[in-house]
Parts: structure tokens; sequence; C-alpha cells
């Protein structure tokens, strides 16, 4: 005989959550999207390793990394995250690799543009 599946706890201001994240991610979203220009000179001139994907790909990354980012956020607000939800863990893991590629990226070609000493 199949056991019915046990109810969902919804705690109150659930949806509260996900829009409070949601707005949060959206604002630094659109921060890091103003302080970039990668049309200018300057970033033009630097000396990027050949990995460096197009400035394109950023976007196409960054939209559903933040997207997942809020997502977690708000389930991880509403539960006790890593040991009760390796749902909402795991969601966070595609951020955590972009953050490691981001950061060999930018240590890249900050050492190929070091002003001499």
């Amino acid at each position: 005989m199949a056991h019915p599946a046990p109810a969902l706890h919804r705690p109150p201001g659930r949806g509260a959550d996900y829009a409070t994240t949601t707005a949060a991610v959206t604002v630094t979203a659109l921060a890091g999207a103003r302080s970039v220009d990668p049309a200018s000179q300057w970033y033009r001139s630097l000396d990027k390793p050949p990995w460096q994907p197009p400035s394109w790909a950023f976007g196409a990354v960054w939209t559903p990394l933040y997207a997942s980012i809020a997502w977690a956020a708000g389930r991880a607000l509403s539960r006790t995250t890593a040991r009760t939800d390796q749902v909402a863990a795991a969601a966070v893991l595609p951020y955590a690799a972009w953050c490691v590629f981001a950061t060999a990226l930018n240590s890249s070609i900050a050492r190929r543009n070091r002003e001499p000493v």
C-alpha cells in the first residue's frame, strides 16, 4: 500500500522571503552590470588571457546564476539549508563554480596588466 506524501511545511512569509531575495539579487545584478563597460577603451586595452570568454557570455551566465541565487536564498530563508535541504544547497553550486572561474580570470587579467614598479 502506498503511503501519502507528507505535507510540506510552509512557514509564514515564504513568498516574502523569495521577494526579498529576488529584490536583493536584482539590485546587485544591476549594480554590477552598470559598473562594467566591456566596450570602454580601458577594458579593450587590457591584456586578457586566451580563455577569456566573449563579453556576451557573462550576461548569459550571470542571468541564470542570479535567478538560482535568488531562488536558493529564498528557499534557505524558509528552512535550515545545508543539513535539511540538499536541493537548495546544490542550487548554489553553479554560482560557486562561476565565482572560482571569475576569480581566476580577474587574477590573470590583473597579473597581465600590472603596472611596472
